[in-house]
């Protein structure tokens, strides 16, 4: 057999060996990262990381640093992980990822720097889309979507279980795109309003249970994610026009129905956002970026910082994660459900 021939079934035997034993190697990168295969290079993505899940082109969850001005991915959970339909992602205190994994009908919950779960949470109720987990209960909260055999519910999973223990109704046409908790267990929803107006509306379940009570809130036409704060202020995305102006994110006080402090991004469509745990930095995620502002910001802030990400973005978290908020506390009287 000729040199080059042995050196190249070396070479491949080789590259077999090391696909095998190292998450890091992969055929074809995303943006200087590895595509097909998990991996993380948890030196390169220090401390404090952004986590941006994509359903499609393909489906997993990209993980960049923080903090710089020119990030680039320093992980990626891919099919590998068992991540095929990534739809929202959430972060809890602990810096646990769990992954709503759409059309697999689970749900991933991912330890710091893991590439494979440590849990699979299974949803029989339908297309698991939004999660929160409860710190105060050790409950997972998760918000069905669209499926043809289910009602469309909010699925309930007591402290170490791996299926519901219960589930939340929901009335026709209100599906549950975004979720939060606060420190007292009380559940917030961002979702399309049962009876007019048209638009989104805010919705709570004191303590996780009871009937849907609506807290008021006029949430804009479309739901990019719901915050509990520490001054017990709601932190409110979505895009919507307020006086001729646009908005994407906003802050509702306890007592107000409208918003207060606001970040103008100019009609750039917004699909999720995140705040830092020291709730001074805002996370969105729109069309193949993600834009990072100071919060609260004013009118016709500019983002501090943008990086680019895969196509058809989903959803976004930060670690550390902020801490559930203090509850809201409505002017309005709630309408019970």
């Amino acid at each position: 057999m000729k040199l080059n021939q042995l050196l190249g079934m070396a070479a491949l035997l080789l590259f077999a060996a090391v696909s095998v034993a190292s998450p890091c190697v992969a055929i074809g990168t995303s943006r200087g990262g590895p595509l097909m295969f998990s991996w993380i290079d948890a030196k390169g993505c220090g401390a404090a990381r952004v986590y941006v899940s994509n359903f499609h082109g393909p489906s997993g969850v990209q993980i960049f640093p923080q903090e710089g001005q020119s990030q680039k991915p320093c992980g990626y959970l891919s099919g590998r992980s068992g991540i095929h339909y990534a739809n929202k992602i959430f972060v809890d205190q602990h810096e646990n990822l769990w992954v709503a994994n759409g059309y697999d009908y689970n749900i991933l919950e991912f330890a710091k720097n893991a590439t494979q779960p440590k849990r699979i949470l299974q949803d029989p109720a339908g297309e698991p889309y939004s999660v929160v987990f409860d710190e105060k209960a050790g409950a997972l909260y998760v918000g069905n979507v669209y499926d043809q055999s289910h009602s469309i519910s909010i699925q309930v999973y007591a402290r170490g279980h791996d299926r519901p223990s219960r589930e939340l109704s929901l009335p026709s046409n209100v599906v549950p795109y975004s979720l939060a908790i606060d420190n007292e267990g009380n559940l917030y929803m961002m979702a399309p309003y049962p009876y007019p107006p048209d638009g989104v509306g805010v919705f709570e379940w004191y303590e996780g249970e009871g009937p849907m009570r609506d807290l008021g809130i006029f949430g804009g036409f479309s739901s990019a994610g719901i915050h509990t704060t520490s001054s017990g202020s709601l932190t409110l995305c979505s895009a919507f026009s307020f006086n001729q102006v646009y908005k994407s994110c906003w802050l509702v006080p306890p007592g107000f129905t409208m918003p207060v402090d606001d970040i103008v991004t100019n009609q750039v469509e917004v699909f999720d956002s995140t705040i830092t745990a020291d709730e001074k930095k805002l996370f969105l995620v729109q069309p193949s970026q993600v834009s990072e502002y100071l919060w609260p910001g004013s009118r016709f802030t500019a983002p501090i910082n943008q990086f680019s990400t895969n196509p058809d973005v989903e959803g976004i978290a930060v670690s550390p994660a902020a801490p559930p908020g203090r509850p809201y506390l409505s002017a309005v009287a709630p309408r019970r459900f």
